[in-house]
């Protein structure tokens, strides 16, 4: 998976978050309109980062030629990921307020991970 194509889709979650956030806060029709359409962006964004997030999960081969790899530290900063992205699929759905927090608290987990080269 390439570090530059998570980082996009997680900026991209970021900023649709803040939209949201925005448009959650008017009463026109047409913002409503609006706030659903980006509610199926976030929701969609989020699956495609969920995606790449799974791919990264596959067999290691380097314990067949005796090199240490932190595979189960890999599956715990994978589930953690997947467990933010859950957690913004809900947000975008029942608490829109929270939103943007929990995007840029998820940005943040994502660059940590990548901080730490458990990707390979």
């Amino acid at each position: 998976m390439g570090e530059v194509r998570l980082m996009q889709l997680v900026q991209d979650l970021e900023r649709l978050g803040a939209e949201m956030s925005l448009l959650g806060c008017g009463n026109d029709r047409l913002e409503a309109s609006d706030f659903l359409h980006k509610q199926r962006q976030v929701v969609a964004t989020a699956d495609k980062i969920q995606r790449e997030l799974a791919g990264e999960i596959r067999f290691n081969p380097t314990r067949l030629i005796g090199i240490a790899y932190p595979f189960e530290a890999e599956l715990e900063s994978v589930t953690g990921l997947l467990t933010g992205l859950e957690d913004i699929k809900q947000a975008a759905v029942h608490a829109v307020d929270e939103l943007p927090a929990k995007t840029r608290q998820f940005a943040r987990l994502v660059e940590d991970h990548l901080a730490d080269g458990t990707m390979p």
